[in-house]
């Protein structure tokens, strides 16, 4: 196993991971997801996201597997995470528009357009112009079709 561990968990894992592994592993699930393997890639971002509690990355990261997978409600709930792990760290609008973004197509997948067309005015305010401009598409495509 890479890393040392610091404890035994009921799924049979780490419980502590250096920085640097938790990186490797995130790299490896990533790898898994783009090769097809979608269901590897999220329990291994799931089971580090509950190793890592208080890391937004992990749940985002997370959440943008299971979208791919076409898991949207799965999706919307790991991102929902993310951005509670967000507030309590404090952190900057950046990241946050970028999950409601993603969100916001989460949601939009699942025909929950009302809810869809709140995370993407949040996102659309925000301070990334690409993700602005994202969100701003998604809202006129959304419009549109209505």
């Amino acid at each position: 196993m890479l890393g040392v561990a610091r404890g035994e968990t009921s799924l049979g894992g780490i419980i502590g991971f250096s920085p640097a592994v938790v990186e490797q592993l995130v790299e490896q699930a990533l790898g898994l997801a783009e090769a097809g393997r979608s269901e590897e890639a999220e329990g291994l971002l799931a089971r580090l996201a509950l190793v890592e509690a208080d890391s937004p990355l992990l749940p985002l990261l997370l959440g943008t597997v299971r979208a791919a997978a076409g898991r949207h409600e799965a999706a919307v709930a790991a991102y929902d995470e993310a951005l509670e792990r967000h507030v309590r760290a404090g952190g900057h609008a950046r990241f946050e528009v970028e999950v409601r973004l993603l969100k916001g197509r989460a949601l939009l997948a699942l025909a929950r357009d009302d809810e869809a067309e709140v995370e993407l005015l949040l996102a659309a305010v925000g301070p990334d112009l690409a993700v602005a401009r994202g969100a701003q598409a998604l809202l006129t495509c959304m419009r549109a079709r209505a």
